[in-house]
């Protein structure tokens, strides 16, 4: 009953959320929809798709006002998006390119959860971290305005956080790192405090 009653919160809060993201973006979109960073990636994902992916930066450049300046983990991601949206057609390439950020969000509101949970043991308090974690004006201004990434990339920070906790050793932590790297290299600033972590312990 337990288990039943959380799938349920889960799975009601990701319709609500991805439902929300995906009406505001639609509302949106004929006022940011010029220059802002959903074209460029769009254009990079489709130039994976359409040319040759290790002339993704130097037709990105050619391409674009803004060029595509990060990994290619997010490109990459946004490419499958926009397969599945050209097989089914039900949804514009906007809405698809903020598909991994969106199931990204929900990745780490539910990570926020595990930690709340395992640090407090309160499932009140850690499904109110879960709640936070995705109503909050950042996340909607990331993921429904600006088609931000950050989620992406911090997903797997936070997974690496969580086996660096959990006691599995230095493997697991660094592929999660690893990953969080090649989605922006922002990353790279908690994958060398991390490791420094590791390394004194």
């Amino acid at each position: 009953m337990i288990l039943h009653t959380r799938s349920s919160f889960f799975i009601t809060t990701f319709v609500l959320y991805a439902s929300a993201i995906i009406f505001a973006t639609l509302a949106l979109n004929a006022y940011f929809a010029q220059t802002w960073d959903a074209q460029t990636f769009i254009q990079a994902a489709r130039q994976l798709l359409d040319g040759n992916p290790f002339d993704l930066y130097a037709q990105s450049r050619a391409a674009q006002t803004w060029p595509y300046a990060y990994p290619p983990l997010h490109a990459i991601v946004v490419a499958l998006a926009l397969v599945i949206g050209d097989a089914t057609r039900i949804l514009p390439d906007f809405i698809w390119a903020r598909a991994p950020a969106l199931i990204a969000d929900i990745g780490v509101a539910y990570a926020l959860y595990r930690v709340v949970l395992k640090k407090t043991n309160d499932g009140a308090l850690a499904r109110i971290g879960f709640l936070v974690g995705l109503f909050n004006p950042v996340t909607f201004y990331n993921t429904a305005v600006q088609a931000h990434f950050e989620s992406e990339w911090i997903f797997f920070v936070l997974l690496a956080f969580i086996a660096f906790e959990s006691g599995r050793g230095i493997f697991l932590p660094t592929i999660f790192l690893a990953i969080a790297v090649l989605f922006k290299q922002t990353a790279i600033v908690y994958a060398m405090m991390m490791w420094l972590t590791m390394s004194l312990r």
